[in-house]
């Protein structure tokens, strides 16, 4: 897990029950921006979460951006 700024946090799991389950602690905390995304990953992952890439991260950004920018905590 990686802090990367402000309220984000960036985390790659590799099981969707462990995903799902830190989503939802979170938006019950109110005070994260919650953004989930499926698909693969480049390999191999880089050092840190932001210095990886892949199909699962830009859906995660596209994600936790539209939370933000629609007033809601959460995306898929």
């Amino acid at each position: 897990m990686e802090r990367t700024v402000g309220d984000e946090v960036q985390i790659l799991l590799t099981h969707a029950e462990p995903a799902l389950d830190l989503a939802l602690h979170l938006m019950r905390r109110a005070d994260w921006a919650v953004g989930v995304g499926a698909g693969p990953v480049e390999t191999p992952l880089g050092p840190s979460a932001r210095q990886s890439s892949g199909q699962a991260f830009f859906h995660a950004r596209e994600a936790v951006e539209r939370a933000r920018g629609r007033g809601s905590r959460c995306r898929w």
